[in-house]
Parts: structure tokens; sequence; C-alpha cells
């Protein structure tokens, strides 16, 4: 429901922080189904608005740092489509940092289990001979923690569902 999640998005002021993560979410899909370099360079020029948005946020705000964790991924993830591993790379060394760091500070804010659950099953999923490059880049995790994260994060209320769903599009693949 792209088209009715942009809809309610625009909406809302160009000021909340949760419709930049919305629009960039729904940004991220189009981009994943259409594959085209204009869509990509447009993305490219909103992130760092939507970033600047979030970034407005109250910092004892457990949203503060998940959701700019949460646009950096969806960018590496995209940067990944369009051939930019290095910059993609970057974004999740930079999302990794913010989510745990938001775990320190909000251990019992679910969402950030999602996110962390999914890093840490990519990244115990590297095989043993590349896990030197993720000890260089500061990334740890395993297969096992991940999976326990993202059960964990499916208790949430609001985002429990899309644990659940990235659970099983885990699990399949």
């Amino acid at each position: 429901r792209l088209e009715s999640a942009k809809k309610l998005a625009a909406s809302e002021k160009s000021t909340n922080p949760f419709r930049a993560y919305v629009e960039h979410y729904a940004e991220t899909i189009h981009l994943l189904n259409t594959d085209t370099e204009e869509a990509y360079n447009a993305f490219l020029t909103h992130e760092d608005e939507r970033l600047d948005a979030i970034e407005d946020l109250d910092e004892q705000s457990p949203y503060h740092r998940f959701l700019r964790a949460e646009i950096k991924l969806l960018s590496a993830v995209v940067r990944i489509r369009f051939g930019n591993e290095v910059k993609a790379a970057w974004n999740v060394i930079q999302a990794a940092k913010l989510l745990e760091e938001n775990q320190k500070l909000f251990p019992q804010f679910l969402p950030t289990y999602k996110s962390l659950g999914c890093l840490h099953i990519v990244i115990g999923s590297v095989p043993d001979n590349h896990r030197w490059v993720l000890k260089l880049l500061g990334l740890k995790g395993n297969i096992a923690q991940g999976v326990a994260e993202l059960r964990r994060a499916t208790k949430d209320k609001e985002w429990g569902n899309e644990a659940l769903l990235t659970s099983f599009f885990i699990q399949e693949f």
C-alpha cells in the first residue's frame, strides 16, 4: 500500500520525523521494484533531508537514533542494489553504532532489536574467511543472537509485525 502510505505521510508536517521515515521506506520499496537510475538519484538527494528531520527529535527519545539507523539501513540496501557497496558498508556501520547506543540507553525499546537482529544475522552469515573484514569495521554479532533479538522485537505493539515478517523473510533465505 505504497500510495496510501505516501498520501498519509504527505498529510503530516514536513518536519515530522515519522513522515521522513515513511517516505524513505516507501521510496526504498519503490526503488527495489523499479530499479531506475533516475529514481535512485532522487532517493539520494532526499536522504540527508530526511535525516535532518529526524535529527530534530529529542535525543532523550529512543526514536532519535532508531529512525536514523533505519534510514541508513534502508539506504544501504538500495545502495547495494545499485552497486555502491562502499557507501552501503558505511551506512551499515553508522546504523550499527546508532542501534548499539540505543540498546544501551533504552534496553526496553523493542524496535531496536528488530534492526539489530537483522544486522546480527547478516553479520553472522558472513563466511569465516571474510570475518576479518567485519572485525576491521567494528561489526560483531551472530545468527543465534540475531534470531533472539528478532523474536524479542515481535512482542512490540507497533513494530512487531514487521519484525515477524522480517524473521520469516530471513528464514526463507
